[in-house]
């Protein structure tokens, strides 16, 4: 089955960005780079663009432009997709309370921090997540929520049932390129409502 890489780009990062998809390039069949700044802006939401355009089925992989993915991420992700029958993600939050401040008050796991067994989130961190496209397909880069992709793809995952599992993996497997302008950096106005919004829905 096909296996692919999905980015979303602002055009403002392309050493990045290269670096980026020079970690993977040898791990997928394909990947896809969907540059907001050339096309309608879908923000982060744009990893998900390539589900409404998928002819098969395939291992659907998000990614964001300022990491760096170890040789063994795919086939690692792999073994666990298919081992737990579930979404995989390496960063994400167990969330504790539905009255508590989003960033800071729940349980969090870094993808650059080592985890030692499995976990169950309530929310992917979709810049290194992945899924097998038969189990959870969700259209929503069209979403009305931008620039929190992690809670509007987790929302989704709640809504058809579909688990998020964290596998055990060292630390700095991940890594992290420095940028100054990351979503999780800045905030637009009205940004803290909508994720205590989404993540209540999340947390039922």
């Amino acid at each position: 089955m096909l296996i692919s890489a999905n980015i979303a780009t602002t055009g403002r990062r392309p050493e990045q960005l290269k670096r980026t998809i020079k970690s993977l390039i040898k791990q997928v069949d394909v990947i896809r780079v969907y540059d907001n700044s050339k096309n309608e802006d879908l923000t982060d939401n744009a990893k998900f663009w390539g589900l409404n355009h998928l002819t098969e089925d395939e291992y659907y992989f998000t990614c964001d432009d300022d990491l760096i993915y170890p040789p063994d991420y795919v086939q690692h992700t792999l073994k666990a997709i298919n081992k737990f029958k579930s979404i995989i993600t390496y960063h994400g939050r167990i969330l504790k309370d539905r009255e508590l401040y989003y960033k800071a008050d729940h349980t969090q796991f870094r993808f650059n921090q080592s985890a030692d067994k499995f976990f169950l989130l309530n929310v992917a961190g979709t810049g290194c997540t992945a899924f097998d496209t038969r189990y959870f397909k969700p259209i929503i880069h069209n979403s009305e929520y931008k620039r929190m992709s992690d809670l509007v793809f987790s929302l989704e995952a709640k809504k058809q049932n579909k688990l998020i599992i964290l596998p055990p993996h060292e630390g700095n497997w991940i890594k992290e390129q420095v940028v100054e302008d990351s979503i999780y950096q800045t905030e637009v106005k009205g940004t803290q409502e909508n994720q205590v919004k989404l993540m209540k829905q999340i947390y039922g």
